[in-house]
């Protein structure tokens, strides 16, 4: 059994269990995980609160499908929006959705989701 490309680590500031590293090309990778993004969920286990000792297990005892509900740092998400947006390369794969505010507000960047 293979694992899914990626290692976890504790908040600092705040609880929670975040992504910490990414191997490239792995499976967290190809389903679009990011550094700094916080598991909410693990297979339909919510981990808010929880702590590495208990969110491991769950990601272990996953077999070959992981489900994962993250939280992005929208600051992490911004500076994605402003390198992809005046030159980048779009694929249908790699694109993220943006929906523009009626009311004049921000630009929402919104991802597809993927399972592991």
């Amino acid at each position: 059994m293979e694992d899914f490309g990626f290692s976890v680590a504790d908040g600092l500031l705040e609880k929670g269990v975040y992504v910490k590293n990414i191997r490239p090309a792995g499976p967290g990778d190809l389903g679009g995980l990011k550094p700094y993004d916080r598991l909410l969920q693990v297979n339909h286990v919510r981990t808010r609160d929880f702590d590495c000792c208990l969110v491991v297990p769950l990601i272990a005892e996953s077999g070959n499908k992981l489900d994962l509900v993250i939280s992005r740092n929208p600051l992490a998400s911004q500076k994605s929006i402003e390198q992809t947006l005046p030159g980048g390369d779009w694929s249908e794969q790699n694109s993220a959705f943006f929906q523009q505010p009626s009311h004049g507000g921000n630009l929402e960047m919104r991802e597809p989701t993927n399972t592991l």
